[in-house]
């Protein structure tokens, strides 16, 4: 069974529609993935496993947050807990900024989960909000006992570049390097790429980011400066990739030829809307294959989280709609313990326990 579940997982889709769901007051949400065993691995294990490698995610705020949920696992040696009234949690950035003014949540929710990750952490991070590349900048990079793994942000459109205050290098260089603390990362006069204007007054010069570039270009040149092995890929709810297949196909090539291992391909979490919606907060259809065709076409891996949660309302086996809705903080992001379900999925597959 061991062996039938890691080559589902490694050649084909990490899951099936026979998957159920629990829960538990204790550890949350739980996946149980029929006639495949789930390896259920200690901290020491995922280390072990990602040691001298460096596993990227890419994409939006749900790439985001299991990017954060993993990287906790590997420093404190536990998954962070769902979300409780008063707590602090990497699954929300409002846990982070309690009493404060909306311009204040996303400077704590930086310097909170930052400290949170006790060094380990570079994070090449500003927002005033959301979602142009003028007022967001997102990259953080995690390195623990040699296990790598990281988070760049691109959203919106396919259009949109990959940007930051901090060149992309090996770890050691870009803390070296990285000047600005959390939620400062600002683009400077200094920058010198694109530019983007900060106001229409003579005195308020054009701001450029250190380094942007269109997401293919990055993946298939800068991601080997990272030295990315294995990158997992999905822009979320902001654009839809079924209508952008052109795009996709040189995304997926340019993952290939920049990660020393693998690409995979992440399909989008669903959200909820009067019930559990496979429809974007723009619209758009998410169970659209045609991105996820086009990925088991040219070899990329596939980690099907869409299929594993649209099983959530029939699967508890109950009446109670709560428990389904309890598995979302806001409708869109998803509580910790359900990214930790993601998260072991991803992990038989990337690691073959």
């Amino acid at each position: 069974a061991h062996e039938l579940c890691t080559l589902r997982m490694s050649f084909a889709s990490c899951t099936n529609t026979s998957g159920s769901w629990s829960k538990d007051a204790d550890s949350g949400f739980r996946y149980h993935a029929r006639d495949c065993l789930l390896v259920r691995p200690s901290a020491s294990r995922v280390r072990k496993c990602l040691r001298h490698r460096h596993l990227l995610f890419v994409g939006d705020s749900l790439q985001r947050y299991l990017y954060l949920t993993l990287a906790n696992f590997l420093v404190t040696g536990e998954w962070p807990r769902d979300l409780k009234a008063g707590e602090r949690s990497p699954c929300f950035e409002g846990a982070y900024a309690l009493n404060k003014t909306r311009d204040e949540v996303w400077p704590e929710y930086f310097r909170g989960t930052n400290s949170d990750l006790r060094g380990a952490e570079i994070c090449d991070c500003f927002r005033t909000t959301c979602c142009s590349e003028a007022v967001l900048n997102e990259n953080r990079y995690t390195l623990f006992d040699g296990a790598a793994v990281s988070f760049v942000s691109q959203m919106v459109s396919p259009g949109w570049e990959v940007h930051g205050s901090t060149l992309p290098d090996s770890w050691p260089r870009m803390r070296a390097s990285t000047t600005c603390t959390p939620g400062e990362c600002v683009a400077t006069s200094t920058g010198r790429n694109r530019p983007w204007r900060i106001g229409a007054s003579a005195n308020m010069p054009d701001k450029r980011w250190a380094w942007s570039e269109p997401l293919p270009k990055f993946l298939r040149t800068t991601m080997p400066h990272l030295g990315v092995t294995d990158v997992l890929f999905n822009p979320g709810h902001h654009y839809n990739p079924d209508t952008n297949l052109l795009f996709m196909r040189r995304v997926f090539d340019s993952a290939m030829r920049g990660a020393s291992h693998r690409a995979w391909w992440r399909t989008t979490t669903p959200r909820l809307r009067g019930g559990l919606s496979a429809t974007s907060r723009q619209g758009f259809p998410l169970g659209v294959k045609g991105a996820t065709s086009l990925a088991h076409e040219m070899g990329v891996g596939v980690v099907d989280v869409l299929t594993m949660l649209m099983q959530l309302p029939r699967q508890l086996k109950s009446a109670d709609w709560a428990i389904t809705e309890g598995a979302f903080v806001d409708g869109v992001h998803l509580q910790c313990s359900v990214n930790r379900e993601l998260l072991i999925v991803m992990l038989n597959a990337i690691c073959a326990f």
